[in-house]
């Protein structure tokens, strides 16, 4: 039974003697890989105090379990309590029918490292007698190996699964950057034919406004010759003039009118120049932004095939 720091996806616990508040003891140590203190912590007080009530190997409870317990040691504990001093969690009285019919103390101290942490538990029945291969039979060790590292499996999935969960909400929110890349583009297009319409519109407009200006101008060539002829004693002479005074204000105004039309049409050509440069620039970043939902889509891929590696 030994742990390797590099072996990939693989939980492996080895059994050493090492310090703990009880002094030094045998250690049943495995690392579980990206793993955080705080969390192992939190999974490993609930993995210890909730053992399915179906692992039971009944012909296994022999050994050093019924050497050195007292049944009625059972209900003097707490088995739901953890206690924690410094870096080493202490939990009493638990009752673990894989490894012993009797209840067992476990301490576990728990080392943050940088590839992540290393967990060692150390198993002690309630009368003090810690566990260790001078007075356990080969196949308790066994069981006790399997307790431990069928932990660092569970954790080690919890962990991957909450990498997973943050991997597929950053793949959701590149997916969503490029849909809103692509949006931008439909809103530019739908921007460019509406000015184009508009602007066809505009100069529409421009050319009634030129059509009427030139009949307006042979309108008032026409008044003027009619009003040079008149005598002033005629009595449509002030009608007359006033007709042709209006006739006038109504021709300047026409290209006051096309002015402004022009200068819409000019801002219309800007902002259709303005949305075909943003629509260059999105295709541009969608590239960009493609690579970058196929990087985080295969980190995804790659943390679920390592979930499915675990041993």
């Amino acid at each position: 039974m030994g742990y390797d720091a590099n072996s990939q996806n693989k939980i492996e616990v080895q059994t050493t003697e090492k310090e703990m508040t009880q002094g030094p003891q045998t250690a049943f140590t495995m690392l579980i890989p990206k793993s955080k203190a705080k969390e192992v912590e939190m999974l490993w007080n609930k993995y210890v105090n909730n053992r399915p009530a179906n692992e039971r190997f009944k012909n296994l409870t022999t050994g050093v379990g019924n050497i050195f317990k007292s049944k009625d040691k059972k209900t003097k504990r707490d088995p739901l309590k953890m206690e924690k001093k410094g870096d080493e969690l202490h939990v009493k009285s638990i009752e673990l029918d894989k490894i012993s019919l009797y209840p067992m103390d476990i301490y576990a101290v728990i080392n943050q490292l940088p590839e992540g942490c290393q967990l060692s538990a150390f198993f002690q029945y309630t009368d003090s007698v810690f566990i260790n291969p001078s007075n356990t039979p080969e196949d308790r060790l066994n069981l006790i190996s399997d307790f431990v590292r069928d932990f660092g499996r569970e954790a080690y999935k919890n962990v991957v699964d909450e990498h997973i969960k943050l991997a597929n909400r950053d793949v959701s929110r590149e997916e969503s950057n490029l849909k809103e890349l692509h949006a931008g583009i439909q809103r530019a297009e739908k921007s460019i034919t509406r000015d184009e319409t508009l602007i066809q519109q505009y100069n529409t407009k421009i050319s009634e406004l030129r059509n009427d200006s030139a009949s307006m101008i042979e309108a008032i060539a026409s008044k003027k010759k009619e009003f040079s002829e008149m005598s002033k004693d005629s009595a449509d002479f002030e009608n007359t003039k006033a007709e042709l005074k209006s006739q006038e204000k109504e021709k300047a105004r026409i290209p006051r009118e096309i002015r402004l039309l022009e200068g819409k049409i000019k801002s219309k050509e800007l902002d259709i120049e303005s949305a075909r440069n943003q629509i260059a620039e999105n295709e541009l970043e969608i590239k960009n932004q493609q690579a970058v939902v196929q990087e985080k889509q295969q980190i995804a891929e790659e943390l679920i095939r390592e979930k499915g590696e675990i041993q």
